[in-house]
Protein backbone atom coordinates (compact mmCIF):
# COMPACT_ATOMS: atom_id res chain seq x y z
CA UNK A 1 0.00 0.00 0.00
CA UNK A 2 1.43 3.44 -1.12
CA UNK A 3 -0.13 6.35 -0.28
CA UNK A 4 -3.29 5.05 0.32
CA UNK A 5 -3.50 3.08 -2.72
CA UNK A 6 -3.30 -0.71 -2.69
CA UNK A 7 -1.17 -2.31 -5.26
CA UNK A 8 -0.89 -6.11 -4.29
CA UNK A 9 -2.07 -8.79 -1.38
CA UNK A 10 -0.76 -9.88 1.48
CA UNK A 11 1.77 -13.30 0.81
CA UNK A 12 1.50 -15.97 3.32
CA UNK A 13 5.33 -17.21 2.13
CA UNK A 14 6.94 -18.13 4.66
CA UNK A 15 9.88 -15.97 4.39
CA UNK A 16 7.84 -12.91 4.42
CA UNK A 17 6.25 -12.77 7.87
CA UNK A 18 6.28 -9.00 9.06
CA UNK A 19 5.27 -5.91 7.98
CA UNK A 20 6.31 -2.37 8.38
CA UNK A 21 3.08 -0.13 8.26
CA UNK A 22 1.82 3.13 8.87
CA UNK A 23 -2.10 3.99 9.98
CA UNK A 24 -3.38 6.80 10.83
CA UNK A 25 0.04 8.79 10.66
CA UNK A 26 2.16 6.38 12.90
CA UNK A 27 4.53 3.71 12.16
CA UNK A 28 4.04 -0.23 13.51
CA UNK A 29 6.34 -3.05 12.68
CA UNK A 30 3.98 -6.43 12.88
CA UNK A 31 4.09 -9.57 12.02
CA UNK A 32 1.64 -11.33 9.26
CA UNK A 33 -0.61 -13.09 11.99
CA UNK A 34 -1.23 -9.71 13.62
CA UNK A 35 -2.37 -7.80 10.57
CA UNK A 36 -6.05 -6.72 10.83
CA UNK A 37 -6.65 -5.20 7.79
CA UNK A 38 -6.13 -1.97 5.15
CA UNK A 39 -8.93 -0.20 7.00
CA UNK A 40 -6.46 3.32 8.09
CA UNK A 41 -3.38 1.92 6.49
CA UNK A 42 -1.44 4.66 4.15
CA UNK A 43 1.32 2.50 3.86
CA UNK A 44 2.60 -1.27 4.25
CA UNK A 45 5.34 -3.23 3.16
CA UNK A 46 5.79 -6.78 3.53
CA UNK A 47 9.26 -8.30 4.35
CA UNK A 48 11.32 -10.93 6.15
CA UNK A 49 12.23 -12.76 7.48
CA UNK A 50 11.76 -11.57 11.27
CA UNK A 51 15.44 -11.42 13.03
CA UNK A 52 14.14 -10.00 16.64
CA UNK A 53 11.24 -10.83 18.31
CA UNK A 54 10.46 -9.52 22.19
CA UNK A 55 14.34 -8.30 22.00
CA UNK A 56 15.41 -12.12 21.31
CA UNK A 57 17.04 -12.85 18.15
CA UNK A 58 15.16 -15.51 15.83
CA UNK A 59 16.30 -19.35 15.88
CA UNK A 60 16.17 -21.24 12.59
CA UNK A 61 17.53 -18.51 10.40
CA UNK A 62 20.68 -19.17 7.41
CA UNK A 63 24.20 -18.68 8.88
CA UNK A 64 25.91 -19.68 6.02
CA UNK A 65 25.01 -16.77 3.25
CA UNK A 66 26.79 -13.07 3.98
CA UNK A 67 25.39 -10.75 2.25
CA UNK A 68 24.43 -7.39 2.28
CA UNK A 69 21.23 -7.15 4.03
CA UNK A 70 18.62 -3.97 5.04
CA UNK A 71 16.94 -4.31 8.35
CA UNK A 72 14.02 -2.39 10.24
CA UNK A 73 14.52 -2.37 13.77
CA UNK A 74 12.14 -0.67 16.68
CA UNK A 75 12.12 -0.51 20.67
CA UNK A 76 8.41 -0.99 20.47
CA UNK A 77 7.69 2.63 21.12
CA UNK A 78 8.82 5.85 19.25
CA UNK A 79 12.29 4.90 18.21
CA UNK A 80 13.19 3.47 15.36
CA UNK A 81 16.49 2.32 12.88
CA UNK A 82 16.87 1.48 9.39
CA UNK A 83 19.70 -0.10 8.55
CA UNK A 84 22.04 -1.64 6.06
CA UNK A 85 24.93 -4.31 7.25
CA UNK A 86 27.43 -5.20 4.42
CA UNK A 87 28.19 -8.34 4.84
CA UNK A 88 26.32 -10.69 7.24
CA UNK A 89 23.98 -14.15 7.20
CA UNK A 90 20.40 -13.31 8.27
CA UNK A 91 21.24 -15.19 11.61
CA UNK A 92 24.64 -13.38 12.00
CA UNK A 93 22.62 -10.40 11.28
CA UNK A 94 19.61 -11.16 14.15
CA UNK A 95 21.92 -11.79 16.68
CA UNK A 96 23.70 -8.73 16.41
CA UNK A 97 20.70 -6.40 16.04
CA UNK A 98 19.55 -8.48 19.60
CA UNK A 99 22.88 -7.50 21.22
CA UNK A 100 22.59 -5.43 24.21
CA UNK A 101 23.79 -1.57 23.58
CA UNK A 102 23.92 -2.70 19.86
CA UNK A 103 22.06 1.31 19.69
CA UNK A 104 22.83 4.22 21.97
CA UNK A 105 19.37 4.70 23.80
CA UNK A 106 17.53 1.75 21.92
CA UNK A 107 16.92 -1.62 23.13
CA UNK A 108 15.55 -3.65 19.50
CA UNK A 109 12.39 -5.59 20.54
CA UNK A 110 11.13 -6.32 17.55
CA UNK A 111 13.90 -6.48 13.91
CA UNK A 112 12.91 -7.23 10.41
CA UNK A 113 14.70 -8.36 7.21
CA UNK A 114 13.75 -5.65 4.44
CA UNK A 115 16.30 -7.63 1.45
CA UNK A 116 19.77 -8.86 0.91
CA UNK A 117 21.81 -9.29 -1.81
CA UNK A 118 22.12 -6.95 -4.91
CA UNK A 119 19.48 -4.79 -3.82
CA UNK A 120 19.69 -3.98 -0.62
CA UNK A 121 20.41 -0.19 -0.77
CA UNK A 122 20.37 2.73 1.56
CA UNK A 123 20.84 6.69 0.70
CA UNK A 124 20.30 9.29 3.59
CA UNK A 125 20.82 12.77 4.13
CA UNK A 126 21.48 13.07 7.91
CA UNK A 127 21.13 16.56 9.70
CA UNK A 128 24.71 17.53 8.72
CA UNK A 129 23.51 18.10 4.85
CA UNK A 130 26.09 15.38 3.41
CA UNK A 131 24.23 12.76 1.42
CA UNK A 132 25.51 8.79 2.92
CA UNK A 133 25.18 6.31 0.27
CA UNK A 134 25.36 2.99 -0.45
CA UNK A 135 24.16 1.82 -4.17
CA UNK A 136 22.52 -1.52 -4.75
CA UNK A 137 23.52 -3.31 -7.82
CA UNK A 138 19.80 -3.64 -9.43
CA UNK A 139 16.23 -2.14 -9.90
CA UNK A 140 13.78 -2.93 -6.81
CA UNK A 141 10.15 -1.94 -6.95
CA UNK A 142 9.84 -0.70 -4.02
CA UNK A 143 11.59 1.06 -0.94
CA UNK A 144 10.49 3.17 2.37
CA UNK A 145 11.04 6.75 2.43
CA UNK A 146 11.16 8.79 5.81
CA UNK A 147 11.13 12.60 5.70
CA UNK A 148 10.72 15.29 8.57
CA UNK A 149 7.21 16.26 9.00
Amino acid sequence: IAGGVNTGTVSNAKLLSGMFLVAEGQPYLIWRDEYAGDAGVTDLIQSGPRLVNGGRSMSGLERAKARPRTFIATDGGSKWVIGLVRSTSLGGLSDLLASPGIFPNLTVRRALNLDGGNSSAIWMIPQSGRDISEPGWSTVRNFIAVSPR
